[in-house]
C-alpha cells in the first residue's frame, strides 16, 4: 500500500512528483513521497518540503537523522544515521 492510498492526507505536486503532506509545520513540511514503499514496521521514510510563504525551495532529506511515519499509528520514529 501506498501513502497517497490513505486518503486523509493532502497531496501536494511538486516538478513532476506527488507527496502526501503528513503534518502542518510553519517552515517545512514532513511529506511522503507517493511511490514510497512502508517497511516492515508499517513506517514510510519522510521528506521536507521547504518553503516561505508561497515559495517553495526543494524537496530535502538529512544525512544526519531519517524521520519515519506511521499512517495506522500515527506514529514517527527519528533515527540518527550512522556514518
Amino acid at each position: 500500500m501506498g501513502i497517497t492510498d490513505y486518503r486523509e492526507f493532502k497531496k501536494l505536486y511538486y516538478h513532476g512528483a506527488t507527496y502526501a503532506v503528513i503534518l502542518h509545520d510553519v517552515k517545512n513540511l514532513p511529506v511522503i513521497a507517493e511511490d514510497e514503499q512502508a517497511d516492515a514496521d508499517g513506517f514510510y521514510l519522510c521528506k521536507w518540503i521547504a518553503y516561505e510563504a508561497r515559495t517553495i525551495y526543494g524537496v530535502v532529506e538529512s544525512d544526519d537523522y531519517t524521520i519515519r511515519f506511521n499512517p495506522k499509528k500515527r506514529e514517527i520514529s527519528i533515527d540518527e544515521t550512522t556514518a
